[in-house]
């Protein structure tokens, strides 16, 4: 319950709250903007102020959400609800087609979370199968998949990002023990060190 996580937070002391937007389901991303906007404007936004927590929505469209592309960025942050800031999670991006690129130059500002996981797309499977198939993409370790995570850091550099990196284990073939998820999650760690080493 979104309620009680920002009453949770506000009580701790916690300063950042990460949520999805919420969706009505048989309902398109913009038909569901205008309840969006209000549950956001009438509930959401007081609560994180009254508790001075800012609030990121996530980028996952498997949660119930509208927050999944820039173009959705742009009627969330840019038109409606400028103090809304965003939880970024480039693999998404990547099995939707959308630049992940071009989205964290124009959103940097914007990022106040990051979760870091690849996605790996068999390309030959996508052909035969086509969008609507199954088992084209899947969430992989960072640096196993499309991504050029320099690129996406250094974007996030450019803007002085001081937030978390937050390794995201959703890997399915690094998932078969707790020996696996351990060597994969130092994986990951000694991945991300090489753009982060300092001088």
């Amino acid at each position: 319950n979104v309620v009680d996580r920002l009453r949770f937070a506000g009580d701790q002391g916690i300063p950042l709250v990460v949520l999805a937007t919420g969706r009505m389901a048989g309902k398109s991303l913009r038909a569901n903007l205008p309840d969006v906007l209000e549950w956001f404007a009438e509930t959401v936004l007081p609560l994180a102020r009254a508790g001075n927590i800012t609030v990121a929505v996530e980028n996952c469209p498997a949660v119930g959400n509208i927050a999944t592309s820039p173009a959705m960025w742009h009627e969330l942050f840019d038109v409606a609800l400028p103090e809304l800031t965003l939880g970024f999670d480039p693999s998404h991006l990547v099995w939707q087609f959308v630049d992940p690129y071009a989205a964290v130059r124009e959103y940097a500002g914007k990022v106040r979370h990051v979760h870091v996981k690849d996605t790996a797309i068999d390309r030959a499977r996508l052909a035969r199968e086509g969008i609507d198939g199954d088992g084209w993409w899947r969430y992989t370790l960072p640096g196993w998949g499309e991504l050029n995570w320099a690129t996406l850091l250094a974007e996030l550099q450019r803007v002085d990002y001081a937030g978390c990196l937050s390794i995201e284990h959703e890997d399915a073939v690094w998932d078969r023990n707790e020996g696996q998820i351990l060597q994969s999650l130092l994986l990951s760690k000694r991945y991300l060190e090489q753009f982060l080493a300092g001088p």
